[in-house]
C-alpha cells in the first residue's frame, strides 16, 4: 500500500509541473514529462 501512495504522490507532482508556465513553454521539458502517445492522440498522427 505504501508503494501505491508513493506512486500517486509522484504522479501528482509530475502533473503539477505541467501547470507551470516555464515548463509548458519549454518543448524539451514537455518532452520529458509527456509520453509519445500523448502527442499522437493529441494531434492525430505521429510527428516523428
Amino acid at each position: 500500500m505504501e508503494k501505491q501512495s508513493s506512486l500517486k504522490e509522484h504522479i501528482c507532482e509530475l502533473e503539477q509541473h505541467l501547470l507551470e508556465p516555464k515548463i509548458r513553454t519549454d518543448p524539451a521539458k514537455l518532452d520529458q514529462l509527456l509520453a509519445d502517445v500523448f502527442w499522437i492522440r493529441k494531434f492525430g498522427k505521429c510527428l516523428v
